[in-house]
């Protein structure tokens, strides 16, 4: 969260693997193992100003943004 309360309050931010805090451990999954899917852990990051992505307060906007496509791409899929 980079701001207050409400979809307005957050944005989206690159957090590299690399920083200090930040811990990945490869779930077990059955069925897609090629998707690796991880447990991501954030102990006190700290993540730099630069690393915000498009405009801060946006985050939630471009998040629906992207949900949208999804929904898309899910219904041409069932339907064949």
């Amino acid at each position: 969260r980079t701001g207050g309360p409400g979809a307005g309050g957050i944005s989206l931010l690159l957090v590299e693997r690399s920083f200090p805090g930040v811990e990945t451990k490869q779930m077990q999954c059955m069925g897609v193992w090629c998707s690796g899917t991880t447990y991501i852990t954030f102990s006190d990051v700290k993540v730099p100003a630069c690393n915000l992505i498009g405009k801060e307060g946006y985050g939630f906007r471009y998040i629906m943004m992207n949900f949208n496509h999804e929904r898309w791409m899910l219904a041409a899929q069932a339907s064949g």
